[in-house]
């Protein structure tokens, strides 16, 4: 039987109230609860805390892996270890596809490894997440964009004389916006430098023609991208090879290029045709001088006449006199040369990677005989004053 909470005593089952105090046993049934045991909070406030704990271990450690995975990968490409990157960022972004970080990684990575069409898809994802408002986003496709700008040009110098390559790679890379245009000009030029190399003289098998007519792009700008530009870093590198057909490519497709080829090309024109005339009038002034004959034969000297001694051409170099065809006892030469060495020697197998200018080679002379005749070999007319 349940007792009074007031003085203990037995109750009736079926009394509502206490027949000894008269206290109401509703008012009895509505006490305040008991406080729970002290042990009780105490194991509450420790599991609290330990589950608290167990989440943020396993969220830094998850966070961890993924960001020891984009610093290795990170650090393979400042290496260019490409493949191993690859191998670190592609199953973490298959997890994230979203993440600017990866994508930038990836695209970086992708691009420098020649994977046109992963490099161009991870670029385009970044660009989705940039215009739904990311600013991480917006940064990595201004980074990413200055990578690929740099490394088109790269990418280019694997293709070979013509139009399909090119015409392949510009279509797919200009789609990632006009930002992308100034590269793949310079891309451009890599490729005419084939042609150049391969003395290909068909127009319209260049990158250039086709950019211009297929494209629709601007001829100025083409050819000072494709040839003028090149020509003028040669002429700057003293690298005469490849400047003739430069200049005939740049004339052939955009005529009006003749004035920039004529500023990029007039200092050297007028030092070849400086030096090639006093060549001449060194020459003329030998064979005509009555001391170096001896009756009708020429007698001229094993060493460098007064005529020519302390002649320099228009590079500041002293000409090169050499005596040619002795007589029996080595007193009298019957013929010289009078050359000039120009800017530097030309290739040869004491120097094989010096650069020349375009004046190595032409000299003056005379040959043997009764009358000694002027031979003045004339440079190429590409290379005289007009």
């Amino acid at each position: 039987m349940p007792r009074c909470k007031s003085c203990d005593q037995l109750l009736a089952e079926d009394s509502p109230f206490c027949q000894y105090c008269g206290n109401s046993r509703i008012v009895e049934s509505l006490t305040t609860p008991r406080k729970p045991p002290e042990w009780l909070d105490r194991a509450l406030s420790v599991a609290t805390i330990v589950l608290g704990l167990w989440l943020l271990v396993t969220i830094g450690i998850a966070f961890l892996r993924e960001a020891k995975a984009l610093r290795r990968a990170r650090a393979a490409i400042e290496t260019n270890n490409l493949s191993q990157a690859n191998s670190w960022i592609e199953p973490w972004l298959a997890r994230h596809p979203n993440h600017p970080e990866a994508l930038f990684l990836a695209g970086n990575a992708a691009i420098k490894l020649g994977f046109s069409k992963d490099a161009i898809q991870h670029f385009q994802t970044l660009s989705t997440l940039r215009d739904s408002g990311s600013k991480r986003a917006a940064e990595r496709v201004n980074k990413l964009t200055s990578i690929f700008q740099k490394q088109l040009p790269i990418n280019s110098l694997r293709f070979q004389c013509g139009q399909s390559q090119y015409a392949d790679f510009y279509n797919t890379f200009i789609e990632l916006g006009p930002e992308m245009e100034d590269a793949l000009l310079d891309s451009a030029a890599n490729v005419a430098s084939k042609c150049i190399t391969l003395a290909d003289r068909r127009r319209k098998n260049e990158p250039a023609y086709w950019l211009i007519k297929e494209k629709g792009l601007d001829p100025a700008r083409v050819v000072s991208f494709v040839y003028l530009r090149p020509l003028e870093n040669a002429m700057a590198k003293k690298n005469y090879d490849p400047v003739e057909e430069l200049a005939a490519q740049a004339l052939a497709q955009w005529p009006e290029s003749s004035t920039r080829v004529h500023e990029a090309l007039s200092e050297i024109r007028g030092q070849v045709t400086l030096t090639t005339q006093k060549i001449r009038d060194l020459c003329t002034s030998l064979t005509q001088s009555k001391s170096y004959y001896n009756g009708r034969l020429a007698c001229f000297p094993k060493s460098t006449p007064e005529e020519v001694a302390g002649q320099i051409d228009a590079w500041g170099h002293p000409f090169v006199y050499t005596a040619q065809e002795p007589d029996e006892d080595s007193k009298c030469y019957r013929g010289f040369e009078i050359a000039s060495l120009g800017v530097e020697l030309k290739r040869n197998q004491s120097s094989p990677n010096a650069t020349y200018n375009p004046q190595m080679g032409v000299a003056c002379g005379s040959a043997g005989g009764r009358r000694p005749r002027l031979v003045s070999p004339i440079p190429n007319n590409f290379w005289l004053a007009e």
